[in-house]
């Protein structure tokens, strides 16, 4: 169980990076700063995970 929560928490910074640039990209296809806003908070929220862990 401790094997797959270390994997877990570390695939966890990856994955919401990944969302917050779909994200950012959709929101500037479609036009729409919000959404390119929650991007850009998801990967910094994502940067700040990742610090603090360590």
């Amino acid at each position: 169980m401790k094997v797959f929560k270390s994997i877990l928490t570390g695939l966890l910074p990856i994955l919401m990076t990944i969302v917050g640039v779909f994200a950012m990209v959709f929101g500037e296809n479609d036009d729409s700063p919000g959404l390119w806003l929650i991007g850009l908070i998801i990967i910094v929220m994502a940067s700040l995970y990742n610090i603090k862990r360590n």
